[in-house]
């Protein structure tokens, strides 16, 4: 378990983004600490995700010790900024340029193989010995002042021994640093093969989730049932890779066929696994209990008896008589099935309200029989569409959708053409949304040559 000193910790801001670079801070029993924060990126999008910090005390970074006439000021490079200051630790972070621009703007000797760039300036009435050394491994630049009054009179000798502990003073403290260096990088190494782990696992779940939506999309018709005078067109758009949406078609005698339309409650992987669970017993029960009267009973009593509390299945159905072009549905929690009547251009819901399966082991579900003309249309869809939403916040809603149905219908449009304009004005409403639902539609159209009734 890592540890942290307390007072280390307490010198964090609440709720602001850790300022990048190298900068000093005193603590409350006045060490001085050096901290360095560092973004962590997302190798793939470049995307910030952390930060990295490293503290160290002064005394292990940079052997300084205060001296009557002396000081030490580290700056950042590429910023200009104070790091450090012996003289006045509360310059940390603050312009070189605004708080000495004496040091900032003096003009250095040129440098040699063995000395430094110094100068000599004015502050404050007193006459300094400037020595200046870029340290470039990290970034960070040494500015040592030697106040000269004391010395003026003294042998040149002294000025140069001067030189030399500054030299001296230069090196230790870029050999410490240069240790520092390396411990960064080498952090940094650590790092990088963390993520590439992170990254590993990351497309790992990405082939996982791959092969479970394609197992739940064979879940799911591969194509259209061949109904006498009949078209049938039904499409599921999960909202993730996996999704708690589904259809199924299931012919149950001559001339009958069975439109099912589900809705799992929740999204991704919690919602699939119901879902998978939920088409395996739907396509058990069906053979034998075609009907929407026995069938959406036994499926709530088993479903109430498997599913785990709060996870219920929505579902519509639709019993097709295409010899007397007669429909039978029954519904438990999906929005109204529609119906457009092409002879008066008209559209209804069949108003039909349930609990959803699984919810109570004794609902009761009624079922409506509906007449299909010439050109009528039924269409079934989950909340998902209803509930679509824009980037403002509207909802697209039941007229919407009514609406577009009624277009398609008076139109005579194909039930693929119906389905294709239904998803267009949907994606054209939330653009710039994410898909927040799983989407599901199936459109059963009476087409122009029904049987003789």
């Amino acid at each position: 378990m890592l540890r942290m000193d307390p007072q280390i910790v307490n010198t964090w801001s609440n709720g602001q983004e850790p300022q990048l670079g190298t900068y000093s801070i005193v603590l409350p029993n006045r060490d001085v600490i050096f901290r360095t924060v560092y973004p962590i990126a997302d190798r793939k999008t470049k995307e910030i995700n952390g930060f990295l910090a490293l503290d160290r005390l002064l005394k292990y970074v940079v052997p300084w010790v205060d001296s009557e006439g002396e000081s030490l000021v580290i700056i950042n490079s590429s910023t200009s900024r104070i790091i450090y200051d012996s003289s006045n630790l509360e310059n940390s972070a603050r312009l070189l340029a605004e708080q000495y621009p004496e040091l900032a703007h003096a003009s250095y000797s040129e440098s040699v193989e063995s000395i430094p760039p110094y100068a000599k300036v004015l502050l404050d009435g007193s006459e300094l010995l400037v020595t200046r050394i870029d340290v470039a491994e990290v970034g960070w630049e040494f500015i040592h002042t030697t106040v000269l009054n004391p010395f003026i009179r003294a042998p040149k000798e002294r000025g140069r021994l001067l030189v030399i502990a500054a030299l001296i003073f230069v090196i230790v403290a870029g050999g410490a640093i240069y240790i520092l260096t390396n411990r960064v990088r080498r952090r940094s190494l650590e790092l990088e093969k963390a993520n590439e782990i992170v990254l590993q696992h990351s497309n790992l779940l990405e082939q996982e989730l791959q092969t479970a939506h394609e197992m739940q999309m064979r879940l799911m018709p591969q194509s259209n049932p061949e109904v006498t005078g009949y078209e049938v067109v039904g499409l599921c758009r999960p909202a993730t890779q996996v999704g708690g949406d589904f259809f199924q078609y299931f012919s149950v005698g001559q001339d009958k066929w069975v439109f099912a339309l589900a809705d799992v409650t929740g999204h991704g992987m919690q919602a699939a696994i119901p879902s998978m669970v939920f088409s395996g017993l739907l396509d058990t029960e069906i053979r034998y209990s075609p009907t929407p009267e026995t069938l959406m009973p036994k499926l709530n009593t088993s479903l109430c008896r498997v599913l785990e509390p709060r996870t219920f299945v929505c579902l519509s159905l639709g019993e097709l008589d295409s010899a007397n072009n007669t429909m039978r549905i029954s519904n438990g929690g999906c929005p109204y099935p529609y119906i457009y009547r092409s002879a008066a251009e008209s559209i209804e819901e069949v108003a039909l309200s349930a609990f959803p399966l699984g919810v109570r082991a004794n609902s009761t579900y009624d079922v409506s029989e509906v007449k299909l003309g010439e050109g009528d249309l039924v269409v079934f869809c989950s909340d998902g569409i209803i509930e679509a939403m824009s980037e403002s916040g509207e909802l697209f809603g039941f007229d919407r959708v009514a609406h577009l149905i009624s277009q398609g219908g008076s139109k005579s449009e194909s039930a693929e053409c119906i389905i294709d304009n239904l998803f267009k004005e949907l994606d054209a409403f939330s653009i710039g949304r994410e898909q927040d639902d799983d989407q599901t539609v199936v459109v059963v159209r009476a087409q122009g040559r029904l049987a003789a009734t």
